[in-house]
């Protein structure tokens, strides 16, 4: 996941902040903590970092680097995505788990809770839609709760062109040792 085991040569520091600036990647996933500003402003000041701040910054700089990660898809700009064939997307479960606290993904929540609408965004906005689009989540995306707006996500995505085909799938049919049931949705551009 962090490419520990490539190389990569190293851009400056401050080039290394400005990709982490853009991408909009929190240095803490639990607080959403994005310092990169405060920290190129100190170095440009300075013109150094602490050594251990320097190593965290090498580490989520080549993991972005090397995983052509775009960053936050709230963020993304739809002309930067190169054309492809096959896009698989998902957004945080937590919300529609069974374990969860049943939030659902509605698009006004303006939280991780609406992730899944981003994927709708940037199809609309690209310049060339993939051919096929793999959707997983937890199989309460189904249940009564939450499909009047699994629903309203599908109709935006026949809206698109594409033509779809869904089902429960149990991970315990596929090999894997353990009772799973997961949600899928295959979409497939034009019919």
């Amino acid at each position: 996941l962090h490419c520990e085991d490539r190389e990569l040569n190293y851009p400056s520091v401050e080039k290394m902040l400005e990709i982490l600036i853009s991408c909009n990647i929190a240095l803490d996933f639990k607080t959403r903590l994005v310092p990169w500003n405060k920290m190129l402003e100190s170095y440009k000041k300075k013109g150094k970092l602490a050594p251990r701040t320097i190593e965290r910054i090498k580490r989520i700089s080549k993991a972005c680097l090397l995983t052509k990660n775009y960053g936050d898809i709230s963020k993304i700009n739809p002309l930067i995505i190169p054309d492809m064939d096959l896009c698989t997307y998902s957004f945080p479960c937590q919300d529609i788990s069974l374990a969860g606290k049943g939030k659902g993904f509605s698009i006004e929540s303006e939280s991780r809770r609406s992730l899944g609408w981003e994927m709708i965004r940037l199809l609309r906005e690209v310049q060339e839609k993939p051919k096929y689009i793999v959707f997983e989540n937890v199989s309460a995306i189904f249940n009564n709760t939450h499909r009047p707006i699994l629903n309203l996500f599908k109709r935006d995505l026949e809206d698109l062109g594409y033509t779809l085909y869904n089902d429960l799938l149990n991970a315990k049919h596929y090999g894997i040792p353990q009772n799973r049931n997961r949600y899928f949705l295959v979409a497939i551009l034009g019919k």
